[in-house]
């Protein structure tokens, strides 16, 4: 079956001793990983979140953003990843329009939620992380005790997730993907780039954005994660020195901003294998400089969109 829950049990039976989470927290298997994840299915049932219902993320890049997107896989349930740069207004629509049944938002965004149109989806939260001073249910006290739930059958038509566009034309558009639409991308996405089991995917760009699916075809390939919660050039190099993920996708303006700061020479890069760019062109002068900074790196540009999940042409290494 090409679902997204299939391949997490796949994960679950074949990787289980190997990394799935490096985070400057700590470091969690599969076998751990999905240990969480499949508590959080069982919070999420809780919560009144059934097959088929919806839950929003509001939440930088982040490990538990990750766990909470494969729980929503693991329990047949929807996550929402909402666009955090967005006015309250704008996410409220979001949260009406999908149809939310509860809310799970990282604590320096609960602020959002004290003024109207927002106002009224506070007692829905559960912030994600520790308890803090909101009084407010958090997921990390919840998973403590929370017993693990078995994963929900899915099918390949069965929504997975449902992303926000940017609504560029008006209101931003809610596009449904299925569990067949990403595993499917993902197997696209890792024939290319010649995926293996010990890669590390980079989290660079939002979460909340398609883009981020490219990091299932890591999962697939029983690879591991890294986010970055807030990117700059300099937590950008650090991390890749620290972290030594493997292959990531970036926006052109990122990789622009870090030529611009740095020289990426003389920070250890040798981890990374492949960089993906896309979601806007790049001149060609900064192509060259890119290649020039970073010569062992495979850089490849996607083009794609939210529809497509996401990607449906590559420029690979050996044409740049």
């Amino acid at each position: 079956m090409l679902t997204m829950t299939s391949s997490l049990q796949r994960a679950a039976m074949q990787f289980s001793h190997k990394p799935a989470i490096i985070d400057q927290e700590g470091r969690w298997t599969w076998g751990e990983h999905l240990d969480r994840v499949s508590k959080l299915a069982h919070i999420l049932r809780g919560l009144g979140v059934d097959r088929g219902g919806r839950f929003g993320i509001l939440s930088r890049n982040t490990y538990r953003q990750i766990e909470l997107l494969h729980a929503g896989y693991w329990s047949g349930s929807i996550p929402v990843p909402v666009n955090v740069r967005l006015a309250p207004k704008e996410i409220a629509y979001i949260v009406e329009n999908a149809e939310c049944d509860t809310l799970f938002v990282e604590p320096i965004f609960l602020e959002l939620f004290d003024v109207d149109p927002l106002l009224d989806w506070k007692h829905k939260i559960v912030v994600i992380g520790d308890a803090d001073a909101s009084g407010l249910p958090a997921s990390e006290q919840l998973i403590l005790h929370a017993d693990p739930a078995e994963p929900v059958e899915t099918q390949e038509d069965d929504d997975a997730i449902l992303l926000y566009t940017g609504g560029t034309t008006g209101r931003s558009k809610g596009v449904r993907l299925t569990h067949c639409n990403i595993v499917s991308n993902g197997l696209q996405v890792g024939l290319e780039l010649s995926i293996k089991s010990d890669d590390i995917y980079f989290h660079v760009a939002p979460m909340f954005h398609s883009a981020d699916l490219l990091g299932t075809a890591v999962t697939l390939m029983g690879g591991a994660h890294v986010a970055l919660p807030m990117f700059s050039p300099e937590n950008y190099l650090k991390a890749i020195e620290t972290l030594r993920p493997t292959v990531g996708m970036v926006a052109p303006t990122m990789l622009i901003m870090m030529l611009q700061e740095f020289d990426p020479r003389e920070f250890d890069t040798s981890s990374m294998r492949t960089i993906l760019y896309g979601s806007a062109p790049m001149a060609v002068e900064w192509v060259k400089k890119t290649l020039e900074a970073l010569p062992d790196v495979n850089l490849v540009q996607g083009y794609g969109l939210t529809e497509t999940s996401p990607l449906l042409t590559i420029l690979n290494g050996k044409t740049h």
